[in-house]
């Protein structure tokens, strides 16, 4: 693929994270073996270990953004 960019994600991300989420319930049932709830995004974008909060990074890939 050309023109993605990876950029990190914050709070102001939750429903598009969320959205993302709800819009593909088998992948969540495969790895999390439940439906997703409406807790998904915010345990994506927040959960880390005891210690580490600081450190957690975590990407979305866009197209054509920048």
């Amino acid at each position: 693929m050309t023109g993605v960019v990876l950029l990190p994600l914050g709070a102001q991300d939750f429903p598009a994270v969320q959205d993302l989420i709800d819009s593909d319930s088998a992948y969540v049932e495969r790895v999390e073996g439940r439906p997703p709830t409406a807790d998904d995004a915010r345990a994506l974008l927040a959960a880390a270990p005891a210690g580490w909060e600081d450190d957690k990074v975590v990407l979305g890939a866009f197209v054509g953004r920048g």
